[in-house]
């Protein structure tokens, strides 16, 4: 396999490269909404508003480890 060198020079640089560091999260993130993340609630006679919805993704989001305000 070839060996590849990056060279950081900017700001914009290292975001890109935390962007790649952390997609394979950001993938998970994304199937865990559209395949799991209803399912929390599917027999949950609790009320379901905007609030549990984003408490819900931000404990997804802190489970792996994506913070996206680091990756834009």
């Amino acid at each position: 396999m070839d060996k590849i060198t990056l060279q950081l020079d900017a700001e914009g640089d290292r975001t890109f490269l935390k962007r790649i560091a952390k997609s394979n999260d950001m993938a998970l993130v994304l199937w865990e909404l559209q395949n799991n993340f209803w399912r929390k609630w599917k027999h949950d006679d609790s009320s379901f508003d905007l609030e549990v919805f984003k408490k819900g993704l931000s404990d997804l989001l802190a489970e792996y480890h994506v913070d996206p305000d680091d990756l834009v």
